[in-house]
């Protein structure tokens, strides 16, 4: 596939295994999973919207400065063997989003930009495992929305804190750095 028109994917999914999907400026609607295990999967630079889990443990994922967005009808989870970048990440769904899992162990799931917009909903960071969430701009916990890191769940956060809903730290953690280096708390 190579970004012209917009995609619509079922219910199944796309999961990548080998070759070249650059999506351009197209608008991508998954209305499944999405599982990239090889070859390069380059993103659109508007929007692509999942309604399953996001899975990367092999090939290239390039985020190409666009947005992925959550909106599935049920929970979901950020998970695989491999680091992702996202341009910019969305939560918007009042559904749970789970950023780590068994799977993702000692990865970091990175976000340049993280929108948070529906409110009475919760985010689990690590879910018992060693997982980075480190996110490049500013994290707003908005009213009746929770945030929770797990065990050995961590979230870098390279802009400001907003809590006006609930943080549960857990044993996790979160480092702020400000100018390239985190200040103590």
């Amino acid at each position: 596939y190579s970004g012209s028109g917009s995609l619509t994917v079922g219910a199944s999914g796309l999961s990548q295994v080998a070759g070249t999907f650059t999506a351009g400026s197209a608008a991508v609607d998954l209305n499944g999973g999405f599982s990239l295990t090889g070859g390069t999967f380059t993103a659109p630079s508007g929007t692509m919207t999942l309604a399953g889990n996001f899975t990367h443990s092999g090939g290239t994922f390039t985020h190409n400065s666009g947005t992925i967005e959550f909106d599935g009808a049920s929970a979901q989870t950020i998970n695989g063997s491999s680091d992702t970048t996202f341009g910019t990440l969305k939560k918007n769904t009042a559904q749970a989003l789970t950023i780590g899992d068994a799977t993702s162990a000692n990865r970091t799931i990175t976000a340049g930009t993280f929108t948070w917009t529906d409110n009475n909903d919760a985010i689990t960071v690590g879910n018992g495992q060693a997982v980075t969430f480190d996110v490049n701009g500013n994290l707003v916990i908005a009213a009746g929305c929770t945030l929770t890191t797990t065990s050995a769940g961590t979230i870098a956060l390279a802009g400001n804190w907003t809590n006006s809903g609930t943080y549960t730290a857990n044993s996790g953690a979160v480092t702020i750095t400000i100018g390239g280096r985190s200040p103590p708390i």
